[in-house]
């Protein structure tokens, strides 16, 4: 396993792993509707806006990726966008791929 820095390379790796991972675990919690919905090239896209640096600030997003698997999981934060003003910043996203 390696823990290392997304790069907008990284971008369709992190959409399918969050998808996935969202499938799975809020199946039941989030109206099917919209999960099955959720599409990759969707996600990819969006996290290449994010990981390419077109964005005011570019979120802190690291990927944790093995050697058999690829991207099993990653985490994405960065400044407080306000809504809790006692800290200087949060997560923004963490998802980790559920097992095959």
């Amino acid at each position: 396993m390696e823990i290392r820095s997304a790069a907008a390379s990284d971008a369709l790796a992190i959409a399918a792993t969050q998808v996935e991972a969202w499938q799975t675990a809020y199946r039941e919690v989030v109206a099917d509707a919209y999960l099955d919905t959720m599409s990759i090239e969707s996600r990819g896209s969006s996290w290449e806006y994010r990981l390419g640096g077109r964005i005011a600030i570019k979120p802190a997003t690291f990927i944790v990726e093995s050697d058999t698997e690829g991207v099993v999981g990653f985490v994405s934060g960065g400044q407080n966008r306000g809504e809790l003003p006692d800290y200087d910043a949060e997560i923004y996203s963490i998802s980790v791929r559920p097992p095959r």
